[in-house]
């Protein structure tokens, strides 16, 4: 494997593997197909390693400059999407996501494993974490933080008290359970 493969060379290679294997699948048996898909696997692995490695961080950073700058990120949110990119390949599993209003997500693993953090993403870019330990430590400030994160500026929808518009001269008692 050559390191100095541009990502258009690697993304080309990848599909070969991928196109090599579709078309080899029924013809292969027993243990030879064993260690033919071992061996595939292994290339797969090494060029989706290669790619990685072959994303420029200058441009990465400057893209996540310029989303943050669009999308009203702050500084502190810039830098820790830019940190988590570089540092995070695998990502974190199957999740739980609610969206608000604003867009941004609230990101926890999803039922039935134990929410052992909570992050806030937007576009695909974690923008803050936290773990349970922290949430443990100072519930206060880090709900606070974790809303405020959520709402980033941005005014909650308008929503109708419905409250106004139910006609209390019919059948109060079957409106009691609406309110």
């Amino acid at each position: 494997m050559s390191a100095d493969r541009t990502l258009g060379e690697v993304n080309a290679l990848l599909a070969d593997a991928a196109e090599e294997m579709r078309s080899a699948w029924g013809e292969l048996h027993g243990s030879n197909f064993d260690a033919w898909m071992k061996d595939r696997l292994t290339q797969i692995n090494a060029l989706s390693a290669q790619r990685r490695a072959a994303r420029p961080v200058d441009a990465s950073s400057k893209t996540i400059e310029e989303l943050g700058a669009r999308l009203g990120w702050n500084e502190n949110e810039i830098a820790h999407a830019r940190d988590i990119t570089e540092a995070q390949a695998d990502g974190f599993g199957e999740e739980c996501v609610m969206v608000a209003h604003s867009g941004r997500e609230l990101r926890t693993p999803a039922y039935p494993a134990p929410v052992d953090y909570m992050r806030i993403a937007q576009h695909g870019f974690e923008l803050a974490y936290w773990s349970l330990d922290e949430v443990k430590a100072d519930a206060e400030d880090v709900l606070g933080a974790i809303m405020g994160a959520l709402r980033n500026g941005v005014e909650s929808p308008h929503q109708e008290d419905l409250t106004m518009v139910i006609d209390l001269s019919r059948g109060h008692d079957r409106q009691k359970g609406l309110l």
